[in-house]
């Protein structure tokens, strides 16, 4: 598909959920656009406030809102955060601008840099021929598109995939080892985002990282916790949170669904989401590990979602991808995992895929499940 060029006044004109920025492939040019041209037209272009809804992957989508001149300083901070290594030429953008991630990353952080974006929403469109260095605005289905892309890496000068806090998939590590073999000349780098729709950007690291790092702007708000172990909550202070709709006031300090380790004034260690945590029989479990572990064994794509159970309080159900096969079909293998894996789900469903936000979470509360069992 055909690109639409746009001109910058067009893209901060449109709404950033209209149909022409989500729906097919568009470029626009901001070169030479200086830092009080863009500030003049996110002021004369942009809606006093723009709402970004939540992703249902926990619950229905909220609305929160922020004012344009708070998504320009959060880019602004996140682009000079990408730029250290030498700069950035182009941005090639799959994240739908319709999302906060996306709004932010695919439009804003382009004009911030100064440079031309080509945005694939939808993975539409080839892969423009560039030279320089690139940064690619990534979600999860990016890395799978870039493995079958391996000479377009190397013909760039470098190329930084941005990755939002969803968890990596394992096609990110699997395109860094190709690369490597294939296309040895290429200068790939993974950087890791996390936030959410109601922080913003908080931190960033590089894939392979253990530490993150605060963005500038960002701090903890107050001393550590005094808790039994190192892990706490992480709180933070920053002037890009989103606010409900309706409120008065920016918020300044907004407590995330994460735990952390503290490393210093400006460190963390990201331990896991709170809300992927479960005590079953008394035993807590990170879901995610047990997934990973569930998908080893079984050797198909799952999930685990936590779920309040009416008799022990927090359980979880375990997704598995299996477009044919019926339970009984695959009952020895799941029998199998079970004793490996440690942990008995409360409920076994096969569904023919997992339904993901567009940011590549899985949304909780699916119903299109093939069969199930308890």
């Amino acid at each position: 598909m055909k690109d639409v060029t746009l001109t910058p006044e067009e893209v901060l004109a449109w709404p950033h959920d209209a149909d022409l920025l989500n729906s097919r492939p568009w470029h626009v040019d901001w070169s030479g656009t200086r830092l009080a041209d863009l500030e003049r037209l996110v002021e004369e272009r942009m809606p006093p406030r723009c709402a970004f809804h939540t992703s249902g992957s926990t619950g229905p989508p909220r609305p929160w809102e922020m004012r344009p001149e708070q998504m320009l300083a959060e880019v602004l901070a996140l682009g000079d955060v990408l730029a250290a290594g030498g700069g950035i030429d182009a941005v090639v953008a799959f994240a739908p601008p319709r999302h906060r991630y996306g709004a932010h990353c695919s439009v804003l952080l382009p004009a911030a840099l100064g440079v031309p974006a080509w945005v694939r929403p939808r993975s539409m469109g080839a892969l423009p021929p560039l030279r320089g260095r690139v940064l690619v605005v990534g979600i999860p289905s990016t890395f799978a598109i870039l493995r079958h892309r391996l000479a377009w890496l190397e013909a760039a000068a470098a190329v930084t995939v941005l990755h939002s806090s969803a968890t990596l998939p394992a096609a990110a590590g699997a395109l860094e080892d190709e690369a490597a073999l294939a296309a040895p000349g290429a200068d790939l780098t993974v950087v890791e985002l996390l936030g959410s729709t109601e922080s913003g950007a908080v931190a960033t690291r590089r894939r392979g990282d253990d530490l993150w790092t605060l963005l500038p702007g960002v701090s903890f708000a107050g001393p550590r916790e005094e808790t039994a172990g190192p892990e706490e909550r992480l709180v933070v202070r920053s002037p890009w949170l989103a606010r409900a709709p309706g409120s008065a006031e920016d918020r300044v300090v907004h407590r995330l669904d994460d735990v952390v380790e503290r490393h210093g004034p400006d460190r963390l260690r990201l331990v896991a989401r709170a809300g992927r945590f479960v005590k079953v029989n008394g035993v807590r479990h990170h879901l995610d590990e047990v997934a990973a572990r569930f998908g080893a064994q079984l050797r198909r794509e799952v999930a685990c979602i936590g779920v309040v159970d009416p008799d022990v309080g927090e359980h979880f159900e375990l997704y598995v991808v299996e477009p044919t096969a019926g339970l009984v079909d695959i009952g020895d293998d799941l029998r199998r995992a079970i004793d490996v894996v440690g942990v008995h789900p409360r409920r076994v469903r096969l569904v023919t895929e997992l339904v993901t936000s567009s940011t590549g979470k899985v949304v909780s509360g699916q119903t299109y499940f093939r069969e199930e069992r308890q």
